[in-house]
């Protein structure tokens, strides 16, 4: 979150491995075209923010370290289980029909660059994390956190925005945290690697074509 409490998204769109189970690379922030409206590619900007770090110590524990605005912390992080089962995922495998775990953004690839949907499936459960912008073009972060299975290869649940402690707040307040549903999400996969989002929020709704997102051709992270 910022500093006002407000949703905050950062990217760091090219972590290069710097050693053993470790990763850096530059944080931006970006605006873009509202969620509402057409997507304009020249809307879209980026600015850089600061830098990241990611260091493993296992396949499910590590640590975040970031400077963003000239804040220096360090985060330990662990990944998110919240069903079962939990997938195994590989390195180097064809995409899988019935997890759909992965980054995905609009199709064809790169026709809208600068949103985007990161997709954990677990179970038959989707926790999404969409990441978009508001009317005035400033970052909004959406997420479905219970998207439940309704059909084959078809998942939906309501979208919350949320606000809460600063991110560089030191102790985190629990307390601050708020959820509140701005609408609905659903989810249409035809096949492994494209699909349909369609959604609702605050009245807007609309429906795209999305597609997983490939950023190393032939070195696709298959989960199942």
């Amino acid at each position: 979150y910022d500093t006002d409490g407000s949703g905050m998204w950062l990217v760091m769109s090219n972590g290069a491995k710097t050693g053993d189970a470790t990763y850096t690379g530059a944080l931006y922030r970006t605006t873009g075209s509202p969620f509402s409206a057409t997507w304009n590619q020249s809307q879209f900007s980026f600015t850089t923010v600061g830098t990241a770090t990611f260091t493993f110590n296992d396949v499910n524990n590590g640590t975040f370290a970031y400077t963003v605005n000239e804040v220096t912390q360090s985060k330990p992080i662990v990944r998110e289980t919240f069903t079962s089962p939990v997938p195994t995922c590989v390195s180097g495998s064809t995409p899988s029909a019935t997890n759909y775990q992965d980054l995905w953004w609009h199709a064809p690839a790169n026709s809208e660059s600068g949103w985007g949907i990161n997709v954990t499936h677990q179970g038959e459960i989707l926790f999404a994390t969409w990441f978009t912008y508001d009317a005035n073009g400033k970052g909004l972060w959406l997420v479905m956190p219970d998207g439940v299975k309704t059909g084959p290869a078809s998942y939906s649940g309501g979208l919350y925005r949320t606000t809460g402690p600063a991110f560089n707040a030191i102790p985190w307040d629990q307390s601050q945290r708020v959820a509140t549903q701005v609408g609905t999400a659903a989810f249409s996969f035809t096949d492994a690697s494209n699909g349909t989002f369609t959604y609702s929020v605050n009245g807007s709704a609309q429906s795209k074509a999305i597609t997983r997102e490939v950023f190393v051709p032939g070195v696709v992270t298959v989960c199942n």
